[in-house]
């Protein structure tokens, strides 16, 4: 390795610790902000909490619930949701989840890194499957039925 490269993971190390965060809120939950962002450039939140069979790490169903805001159902979407399953099953993540709205994984004995990783991976990924969708007519916000 050349000295211009030397230090490279170390210089990538110290942006994520400088741009992440953790903080403790009810329940026994810590939110992990992440330095990663999704399309709507908004930093990844992940939430975790210790169990008993070690931790569970879990989007509260932010990602899934956010691709159903912009008309991205994975439900009536046969192709979408084959292409979320198989983003969850190459990461190690079950594709079943989707069926539940949130996107969750659990670590034992050091696994919470890559566990982590994988999690952030396939929360971007799925994100991405907004990208394309058509928006047609919409009800308006105060629920009156008309259409824009």
């Amino acid at each position: 390795m050349n000295t211009e490269t030397k230090g490279l993971v170390e210089t990538y190390l110290a942006w994520l610790r400088e741009r992440s965060s953790e903080r403790e809120i009810e329940g026994g939950w810590h939110e992990l902000t992440l330095p990663f962002l999704d399309r709507h450039n908004d930093h990844l939140l992940v939430y975790v909490r210790r169990g008993h069979d070690g931790l569970l790490i879990t989007d509260e169903g932010r990602t899934i619930g956010d691709l159903k805001r912009v008309g991205c159902d994975l439900k009536a979407s046969p192709k979408r949701r084959a292409i979320a399953e198989g983003i969850l099953r190459g990461l190690g993540l079950d594709p079943d989840l989707l069926d539940q709205g949130e996107i969750k994984t659990a670590a034992v004995d050091g696994e919470f890194p890559g566990r982590l990783h994988r999690m952030l991976m396939s929360m971007l990924a799925i994100d991405g499957l907004a990208h394309g969708v058509r928006r047609g007519p919409t009800r308006d916000s105060r629920g009156s039925g008309s259409v824009s």
